[in-house]
């Protein structure tokens, strides 16, 4: 959102997790220097950055030059985007594979990691498995349906597999995945959904709705074309 009164700075307000970040941009700065702004307060590449609600005031494509004039602010605007040290500390955790000669016996490639630390398996590292532990005690979920009886559960992360984040999209039609409805309906056929993120539940309810996911699964829609129900939403705190 957006205030802008006689030549004044346009006051424009992001939500980011639980945080409001409040810039001041004259008309004619870009987007941009908007998203150079917004690094600096955030820690996340002006790449990773999703702008969910920025929109122009005609019809046309949003790009780095676009000025703040041509941007219609008048809806909210949240912010998406994983800062640059969270990307980093995942990156770290990767395992390192050794570097075996030809001919190694099985029994020392399987031994490798206990002499190297840098070599430890992921799933042996000591901080993964405490974080994976964390993750496990501070789960979140939002029951929507009752599971039905013998049916066995698919859960589906959002970012990548439902919702296109790194996309330049505006609407819920370009940013979801094509055909995700019928691949939903068919999917229900055989299997009770449930819907899983690492970001929070007031994101995973955004972007359900933005897709008209939780609108058919919740029965808001007079189309009857789609037939499917989401069981839960689930996300962990990080």
């Amino acid at each position: 959102m957006a205030t802008n009164n006689n030549n004044q700075p346009n006051k424009i307000i992001l939500k980011w997790n639980k945080q409001e970040l409040i810039f001041d941009l004259q008309s004619t700065q870009t987007l941009s220097e908007l998203k150079s702004l917004i690094y600096e307060q955030t820690n996340i590449l002006p790449d990773r950055q999703k702008l969910m609600g920025l929109k122009l005031k005609v019809a046309g494509a949003l790009t780095n030059t676009t000025t703040i004039d041509e941007l219609n602010l008048s809806s909210k605007i949240m912010l998406m985007g994983t800062p640059e040290e969270a990307i980093t500390e995942l990156n770290l955790l990767k395992p390192v594979q050794p570097d075996l000669s030809e001919g190694q016996e099985e029994e020392q490639q399987d031994t490798t990691w206990i002499d190297d630390p840098d070599t430890i398996p992921l799933e042996k590292r000591e901080e993964v498995r405490t974080k994976l532990e964390r993750r496990i005690n501070t789960y979140q979920g939002k029951i929507l349906n009752e599971p039905r009886q013998g049916k066995k559960l698919l859960v589906l992360d959002i970012d990548y597999t439902l919702f296109d984040h790194r996309s330049a999209a505006e609407t819920g039609a370009e940013l979801m995945r094509p055909y995700l409805h019928e691949f939903l309906t068919t999917v229900y056929q055989h299997y009770d959904i449930g819907i899983w993120s690492a970001t929070s539940m007031k994101w995973i309810e955004s972007k359900m709705k933005l897709l008209g996911v939780e609108g058919i699964s919740q029965g808001r829609t007079t189309d009857t074309t789609f037939n499917y129900k989401i069981v839960f939403y689930m996300y962990v705190i990080v």
